[in-house]
């Protein structure tokens, strides 16, 4: 990524850095489409996925979340000062792999990385582009969860995709896509699901600068839109009883 066009988004086209309630605020004004067509490694990326990965429309695990996971990267990238264009273009072909074939339950998620980075692997040889896969499979391990990589051992472009792939539930459809996706992947009842999600955002810690201060300027809205989730289930069930 080239300085002069980091430098733009850090002074305010795509990012706006609000040191009064955190090291800085990201405010998202890219689609993840629009970051894709700014550059032709993506465009091919996301072409071969389209017409390869047999998990673009699961319930969860699904093309939405694969593009949603590389846009974070995208901005966590900027927001953590990764300039090396080789490693930026690592990490976001990373990222749009990173779920690609994904079983949507059916498999542990070991063998899901296996899968990704196999799909990943068949188009970074179908194509020429500068990368390194053997960088970009240590990248893939990251996601996988539980997870096997220590927060403290995590590099920095291992540190940001891991972040990145939990905010998914910063998005517009996250009921749909974090509670009910996840719960049919898992076979597991809707409010059934949902009771074990507190316990997990609970739990959810960023490894990043960027990361950790989206949480303080998201969290409790998070929280917030939750509790209403929670509130009218309860309601439901009273009324069933």
């Amino acid at each position: 990524m080239e300085e002069k066009e980091r430098m733009k988004i850090l002074s305010g086209e795509n990012i706006l850095i609000n040191e009064q309630k955190s090291e800085f605020k990201i405010v998202e004004t890219l689609e993840a489409i629009e970051i894709i067509d700014k550059y032709d490694y993506l465009k091919k990326a996301f072409k071969y996925i389209l017409l390869n990965s047999k998990s673009n429309y699961s319930p969860y695990h699904d093309l939405n979340h694969l593009m949603t996971v590389m846009k974070y990267c995208y901005l966590g990238a900027i927001a953590e000062g990764v300039k090396d264009e080789k490693e930026v273009r690592e990490l976001l072909i990373a990222a749009i792999f990173h779920d690609a074939n994904h079983s949507a339950g059916k498999k542990t998620d070991d063998l899901n990385i296996k899968s990704s980075k196999k799909i990943m692997k068949e188009f970074v040889d179908s194509e020429n582009i500068d990368v390194e896969l053997g960088v970009m499979n240590d990248i893939l391990d990251a996601t996988q969860y539980p997870y096997e990589i220590k927060g403290e051992d995590l590099n920095d472009r291992q540190a940001i995709i891991r972040d990145a792939d939990i905010m998914q539930i910063y998005q517009y459809n996250w009921i749909q896509q974090n509670i009910g996706g996840l719960a049919q992947e898992l076979n597991i009842d809707f409010i059934d699901f949902l009771k074990t999600q507190k316990k997990f955002m609970d739990s959810v810690e960023f490894n990043t600068k960027w990361g950790k201060a989206l949480k303080i300027d998201m969290w409790s809205d998070v929280e917030n839109k939750f509790k209403i989730l929670e509130d009218a289930c309860a309601i439901k069930l009273k009324s069933e009883k």
